[in-house]
């Protein structure tokens, strides 16, 4: 019998989007334990957060702001955009998003947080 193929590691970000929201905490939090530290992973993780029905997310926040301080003016751009969101300030988290997407139409977790927390689905795409 050939032995069982190793596991392919998923992408946190393509957990989140497939709406394993469980999973996807599982694997941004396994991210952060091994040091990941950027505004990608923090963000993704509050989001995910967030998707599992989480009430306090002001930790996670706190981890987006932090790793957006030494980042590019777009990872800040992104930061900002997703604690907006997650915050409930959906309108201007909605018209940063879409000056982002301007710039990368490819920011996927940008364009599902504005499909689901801003209700932009109509005109992105959702």
């Amino acid at each position: 019998m050939p032995p069982e193929p190793s596991p392919v590691p998923l992408d946190p970000l393509d957990l989140l989007l497939a709406g394993l929201a469980d999973a996807a905490v599982q694997a941004f939090r396994a991210e952060l334990d091994a040091g990941a530290t950027g505004v990608d992973t923090t963000a993704g993780f509050a989001v995910a957060l967030a998707a599992t029905g989480a009430i306090e997310l002001d930790g996670a926040f706190d981890a987006v702001r932090a790793a957006a301080r030494d980042a590019s003016r777009v990872e800040r751009h992104r930061a900002e955009v997703i604690v907006l969101a997650l915050a409930g300030r959906t309108d201007r988290a909605s018209g940063l998003g879409r000056e982002l997407l301007l710039d990368d139409p490819d920011d996927r977790l940008v364009r599902h947080v504005l499909i689901h927390w801003c209700g932009d689905e109509d005109d992105l795409g959702g």
